[in-house]
């Protein structure tokens, strides 16, 4: 039996299958942007969603995922003339399909939220546009977050549009503290981002431990503000040199609220099961014990938008995965 899974962090236009003529590495975060953003124009009608969305949550129950909450990139869609009501007709569909027909190998259903995401380099015009279409949509998707290039002072810019999502019912997520070269993707745009944005997920923020002043770490471990990092995907968009150059025994160590997740398998990923890839190499990497595997997974579940009923459900399967693994491993 697999480890039970939980999946904060994945976009679904990242979820389609590379082109054949490209491998598992790119050059920079740029030179993969621009093979995404090509990718995601097979997406036309409702039914491309349903179809993208069912295939990626049948792979996720294969992989014992219980939950997933995945992003979608409304803007260039709605440029391409599809309405913000196909997107999310077509991935619910999907979710409700899944949710009925699906199971894991062990016999467990899976379960799914939408949040969309506005992509920075489109600018805040856009962002606005955009939010004012998915309003309608509250509820249905549960949270707003950004994705995309980090344009300068993208947390002053977009600091108010969070605000006004989230008085319309929205959760914030938001893309910071993802790169190493001291752009507002570094540190620095992460904790701006922390102060005025107040996301209640970050998502990959490695690169809080960069800040050499230490407060930005200890204001993470104080606040329990969830990391979905991605140390995968981190190495094979070449944001950091390798997977050993990852700080997650740092930010494990250090107290941090984490998650660990596949962000666009499609690309980065060359496994049939994307996350148990994901946890198998960073356990090997990092040398994780089973209790920090399983607290990895839980740390996932609590960070999720899901209801206390459903939280309990998915931490008793993981304590069950524990105590089954503890017994096939006493001598």
């Amino acid at each position: 039996m697999a480890l039970p899974k939980v999946e904060l962090h994945v976009h679904l236009e990242g979820t389609i299958a590379r082109p054949e003529n490209t491998d598992a590495n790119f050059m920079s975060l740029g030179d993969f942007l621009g093979v995404y953003d090509k990718g995601m124009e097979k997406l036309q009608t409702a039914r491309d969603f349903h179809d993208v969305t069912l295939a990626y949550l049948r792979r996720a129950a294969d992989d014992e995922v219980r939950h997933v909450e995945m992003f979608f990139d409304p803007e260039p869609h709605m440029e391409r003339g599809i309405a913000a009501g196909a997107m999310v007709d077509g991935i619910e569909e999907a979710i409700d399909t899944a949710s009925r027909e699906l199971s894991t190998p062990a016999g467990a259903h899976i379960t799914a939220n939408m949040i969309f995401s506005w992509q920075r380099n489109r600018g805040v015009r856009s962002a606005e546009a955009c939010l004012q279409a998915m309003a309608p949509y509250v509820g249905r998707v549960v949270g707003v977050g950004t994705s995309s290039d980090y344009v300068a002072s993208w947390p002053e810019q977009y600091a108010p549009l969070y605000h006004k999502a989230e008085s319309l019912g929205f959760r914030k997520c938001c893309h910071a503290g993802e790169l190493t070269d001291g752009s507002d993707g570094d540190w620095s745009g992460m904790e701006r981002a922390l102060k005025l944005i107040d996301p209640e997920r970050i998502d990959h923020g490695y690169r809080c431990v960069a800040d050499p002043s230490g407060r930005l770490l200890e204001a993470v471990v104080e606040k329990q503000v969830h990391l979905t990092v991605c140390p995968l995907s981190n190495a094979r968009l070449r944001c950091i040199n390798s997977l050993a150059e990852h700080p997650l025994r740092r930010l494990i160590d250090s107290g941090c609220n984490i998650s660990l997740n596949s962000d666009d398998p499609g690309y980065v990923s060359d496994a049939e099961r994307h996350l148990t890839q994901v946890f198998a190499l960073c356990s090997d990497q990092f040398e994780l014990s089973l209790d920090e595997l399983a607290n990895i997974s839980k740390s996932a579940a609590r960070a999720a938008f899901i209801s206390e009923d459903r939280l309990v459900e998915i931490e008793q399967a993981i304590d069950k995965w524990t105590v089954q693994v503890q017994q096939q491993t006493e001598p």
